[in-house]
């Protein structure tokens, strides 16, 4: 195998790794969605809000949901969102869960 073969062969097993690595994140980020009831209130595909007022946040800018998302936790203003949940988000869930949403089809 020549030197130029074995070039095309390593990008193309890193972007591999790289495409399955994401997909495992994605997949996460829909879990933890779940997994946090956020559909109790966005809908289940982040587009479909259950309740008055609720934001539809399917497709948002990633850093935009991690930021308001961390906001809102913090000052306690999305209390009854998240009354329901055991635990809160930490900030790597909450960054899986933009993540997810971003990708969602608004």
């Amino acid at each position: 195998m020549n030197a130029i073969n074995k070039v095309w062969l390593c990008g193309g097993l890193a972007l591999l790794c790289c495409a399955q690595a994401h997909a495992q994140q994605h997949a996460e980020g829909g879990k933890a969605y779940a997994i946090f009831n956020c559909g109790q209130c966005h809908g289940e595909d982040a587009r479909t809000p259950k309740k008055t007022g609720v934001p539809k946040i399917a497709g948002l800018d990633r850093q935009y949901l991690t930021e308001k998302t961390g906001k809102l936790i913090a000052t306690m203003s999305h209390k009854d969102a998240v009354a329901g949940c055991a635990e809160l988000p930490t900030q790597t869930q909450i960054q899986s869960i933009a993540e997810w949403v971003s990708r969602q089809p608004n």
